[in-house]
């Protein structure tokens, strides 16, 4: 009897050792080498900052040159952002020369178009240099604009429209094809003789600003200026010898022809009587011409310096090629 008590009593315990063993290998038990299987950790992920809303970054090179009511503007990179009121605005690094007379700072009119919407308030970073004359200076040209705003499709506009206007687009799906109104220099050169005065032209330049005004050409017309030297000589009649504005002219392409521009700095005023045989330098003559610029003109010296006060002239022919000044 005891013998059986026992026997069963050992094969209870054979049977709960299995059911141990058991057990511990679905939870995972067994060799010591065996690796846990990883786990999601949702505290860390908990812990990440949120992301701020705001007005996006973005920039884009311009590395573009302008020309401008006696300026020559530089643009370098455009930046989107915002100022420091947290206006969204758009910043051109810039290089300006002053092409004037006297220290000034430039104030032409601007507009930034975006998707047909016009931006022209500047910023409150806005950095415009004062530069002497000739000579360059650093700044910043500012301008507010709203989310429509994207620097791929922009163009900046430079000028009122009743004047010469520069087109510059800024990203690389702008409409817009690029207008600097670089002035266009033409190496022009020939010589005549109105009577006892010779003259030789040295260089025309076509331009659609007059620097020395720090001013713009009106829409549809162009400046034209002609360079040249004269040489009196003898025989010029007593009280005729002197060249001034109403002794040069323009003739256009289509055979009329204008007059030097009456501003005072458009002209000349030079003595002749008692500089024979001497060479005057450095003219120059303004005109205003009308657009297109294409065609033949002739550069004409006229006056009473013939024997008994006669009237002779000479002229030099010259041609100009297409100037494009018109945006498109």
């Amino acid at each position: 009897m005891l013998i059986r008590i026992g026997h069963l009593r050992l094969i209870a315990l054979t049977a709960m050792l299995a059911l141990l063993l058991a057990i511990g290998a679905a939870c995972g038990g067994g060799d010591d080498g065996d690796e846990p299987e990883p786990t999601e950790t949702v505290g860390a992920a908990a812990t990440e900052p949120e992301a701020t809303s705001g007005p996006s970054t973005d920039s884009i090179a311009v590395d573009q040159d302008f020309w401008h009511a006696g300026w020559k503007v530089t643009l370098g990179e455009a930046t989107l952002g915002a100022d420091s009121l947290g206006i969204q605005t758009v910043t051109f690094d810039a290089v300006f020369e002053n092409l004037g007379m006297s220290p000034s700072s430039f104030n032409s009119q601007l507009a930034l178009v975006s998707a047909g919407n016009a931006f022209a308030d500047s910023g409150i970073d806005q950095d415009l240099p004062n530069v002497p004359a000739g000579l360059t200076g650093n700044g910043t040209i500012v301008i507010q604009v709203d989310e429509s705003f994207t620097l791929d499709d922009a163009t900046l506009i430079v000028g009122n429209p009743e004047n010469n206007q520069a087109v510059v687009p800024i990203g690389p799906d702008s409409p817009d094809e690029l207008v600097s109104l670089e002035p266009l220099a033409l190496p022009v050169t020939g010589s005549s003789a109105a009577g006892p005065v010779a003259f030789t032209v040295t260089g025309v330049e076509v331009r659609a600003d007059l620097p020395d005004w720090s001013d713009q050409v009106e829409q549809g017309s162009l400046a034209l200026i002609v360079s040249f030297e004269v040489t009196p000589g003898n025989g010029i009649p007593l009280g005729q010898g002197v060249i001034g504005g109403d002794n040069l002219a323009l003739r256009l392409p289509d055979g009329t022809a204008v007059s030097v521009r009456s501003d005072g700095r458009s002209g000349v005023n030079e003595l002749l009587q008692g500089r024979e045989n001497t060479t005057i330098m450095d003219l120059s003559a303004r005109f205003i011409i009308p657009e297109p610029a294409e065609g033949s003109y002739a550069f004409l010296v006229r006056g009473t310096w013939g024997p008994d006060i006669t009237m002779v002239d000479g002229e030099v022919p010259f041609d100009v090629p297409e100037y494009v000044s018109d945006p498109p």
